[in-house]
């Protein structure tokens, strides 16, 4: 497997988080100093369209890419609905809500004594944070969705950004199953690589080397001088730094985006209520990618339940399929 097609990948990824970040900030700078709440929400439209897009844009290159890497020899049994996975948080909660939160923390900072400048910088911080974080769990939810219709695909490993810190640092080369949420932090940019089964990766990611390849000052940087010296002197980096600290897997089990009768969800869930005499949204919870990887029986079991919930665009192949071939026994 190419695993420069992997690196690369990674760090278009990168720019697409950092390039959505930069945009929606640039819509916070022009929010009103003395009218902050209104103001922000008037503008929250303009930062969702534009968060929107890019998680779009960071799910279409994470099914390019995967159809790059793969293609032939790990044949999918449908397409991912790339779509489904924009407009939509990772909490599950919609776009335009979760984006309302920094105006939200502005004010209650002001209210507690904070200077203005101040309070506003903390918020335009945590946009930046949402932006980055939402547009890189909208890739990696393309790439887990493009791993499960693949059934070659057995495992992946943890592809680790070149500014990556501590925590995912030691975690980079570990194999995890392809069920496996992928553990995060805010502003995680890491991605997936994924393996076949029994197959290992050309320039296979170690903790050690990636700690060697930092200046000395960049691994002081990153875990803390007294830890970094205990690592340069042997000390086992595992016992060092804590990986689970901070780190998280998509955790929310529904959404509603989706469930109106244009939505794919909408219109294979079902179960459509009505408002005014006219249908609205399903009535059939929505649960979220993850939830229904994580809590699957099986694979097959899986597949179905992407399509019924709107994150693929085809009815898979269903039966029984052999993980080290692909095949479908129908």
């Amino acid at each position: 497997m190419n695993a420069q097609a992997t690196r690369t990948h990674q760090r278009t990824q990168e720019a697409t988080a950092d390039q959505a970040a930069a945009s929606v900030t640039r819509v916070w700078d022009q929010v009103d100093p003395n009218n902050i709440g209104p103001s922000w929400a008037e503008l929250v439209p303009r930062a969702t369209t534009i968060l929107a897009a890019s998680q779009l844009a960071a799910a279409l290159g994470a099914t390019e890419y995967l159809d790059e890497l793969l293609g032939m020899v790990a044949p999918a049994l449908s397409g991912v609905a790339a779509q489904a996975l924009a407009g939509v948080a990772s909490d599950g909660r919609d776009l335009p809500t979760l984006l309302l939160q920094p105006g939200i923390t502005t004010r209650t900072l002001i209210r507690r004594g904070v200077p203005p400048t101040r309070a506003l910088l903390s918020g335009r911080m945590q946009l930046h944070t949402i932006a980055t974080t939402q547009t890189a769990d909208a890739a990696r939810a393309s790439e887990q969705l493009g791993m499960a219709v693949r059934p070659r695909v057995v495992a992946y490993t943890r592809v680790v950004q070149a500014k990556g810190c501590a925590r995912c640092m030691i975690l980079a080369g570990r194999e995890y199953s392809w069920s496996t949420g992928f553990l995060r932090h805010p502003r995680c940019k890491c991605t997936m690589r994924p393996l076949r089964s029994g197959e290992r990766v050309e320039g296979h990611d170690d903790p050690r080397d990636l700690f060697n390849n930092l200046t000395q000052a960049e691994q002081d940087r990153r875990f803390g001088k007294h830890a970094a010296e205990a690592i340069r002197e042997g000390a086992d980096m595992a016992q060092v730094v804590n990986a689970r600290r901070g780190m998280t897997t998509p955790q929310a089990r529904y959404t509603t985006e989706g469930t109106t009768r244009r939505g794919y969800a909408g219109r294979r869930l079902g179960n459509l209520t009505t408002r005014d005499g006219r249908y609205v949204r399903s009535a059939t919870p929505r649960l979220m990618p993850d939830a229904i990887i994580r809590d699957a029986r099986d694979r097959e079991h899986a597949l179905q339940m992407l399509y019924e919930h709107g994150y693929l665009t085809d009815p898979p192949a269903m039966g029984t399929t052999d993980p080290a071939t692909g095949a479908t026994d129908e």
